[in-house]
């Protein structure tokens, strides 16, 4: 096989000296959050959940991360994200970003969604650290969810 192009870690693990990859990139080991949330009372409108927390310095494996929800009910629609934390590293606060993981989730009908198959996912959170312990939250526009709705799911992450 003539010269086969490589990846940026492959290139990083043939020079010369060997340079070594965070563990972020190669035998980091995967680590799962599940959260579990039925809706038990009529909240406010749009309805707020927290879901679970993200430790500093988890990166998000986009494509092993999901959530699943029963039916919501006409136009009910949800974003996923994370609240203002801080950096670990600089102590500087990273701003609440609500659609930071998933965002115009239908809610309608029950479901699935795996996280990588979001555009905001693809283009940020493969590649983004978690820089503080951050608190995963849902909202719902427009409308409260019914009582019953229930949403699950997990996150698998790579930390150390």
């Amino acid at each position: 096989m003539a010269n086969p192009e490589k990846s940026l870690q492959i290139t990083e693990l043939d020079a010369t000296p060997r340079r070594e990859l965070s563990v972020k990139e190669y035998r980091g080991r995967v680590r799962a959050v599940r959260f579990d949330h039925t809706r038990v009372a009529t909240g406010s409108d749009p309805d707020t959940v927290e879901l679970c927390r993200l430790p500093a310095g988890a990166r998000l494996l986009g494509g092993l991360s999901f959530i699943r929800w029963t039916a919501g009910g006409a136009a009910l629609v949800g974003a996923i994200g994370t609240r203002a934390h801080v950096n670990a590293q600089t102590g500087a606060v990273v701003t609440e970003s609500a659609a930071r993981f998933q965002t115009a989730l239908a809610f309608t009908a029950a479901g699935l969604a795996f996280f990588s198959a979001n555009s905001v996912m693809l283009t940020a959170v493969d590649k983004d650290t978690i820089l503080g312990e951050a608190t995963v939250f849902m909202t719902t526009s427009a409308l409260a969810a019914p009582i019953g709705f229930k949403v699950t799911g997990e996150l698998f992450y790579v930390l150390d």
